[in-house]
């Protein structure tokens, strides 16, 4: 989930701005308490901004949401909290999971990126 494509750096609507700082909030998240209150601050939002987020807009025969991309990704946030895997790696201290995925992108991309650093071009045979 990247709220940068779907929000902006700096969204223009007050909406928009509370949708960021909620999100921004995530990866500060180690408790289940934290979590809650998280999840109470994301339905808060919904109830106040129910009419934002559902407001249509239409053309002739055609109808669309106004604030398609705000609208996305709150849905989105809603749908993954609800499922209980946004915050997996706050009630399955078993398996010692992060909260991030920067150990991944180490462990299988350095080794192409070092290759890459070192690589000096492909030599033409027939040349």
């Amino acid at each position: 989930m990247n709220g940068r494509q779907k929000l902006t750096k700096h969204p223009k609507t007050k909406e928009g701005q509370q949708l960021r700082k909620i999100s921004l909030r995530i990866t500060n998240i180690h408790t289940p308490c934290g979590v809650t209150r998280w999840g109470n601050d994301l339905h808060q939002f919904f109830i106040n901004n129910n009419s934002f987020l559902f407001e249509k807009s239409t053309c002739k025969e055609d109808e669309w949401f106004t604030h398609k991309r705000v609208r996305s990704y709150a849905m989105q946030l809603l749908r993954v909290y609800e499922s209980g895997n946004l915050f997996r790696h706050v009630y399955e201290t078993k398996f010692k999971l992060a909260n991030t995925n920067n150990f991944m992108e180490v462990g299988i991309n350095s080794p192409i990126r070092r290759l890459q650093r070192k690589h000096n071009g492909v030599r033409d045979q027939n040349q």
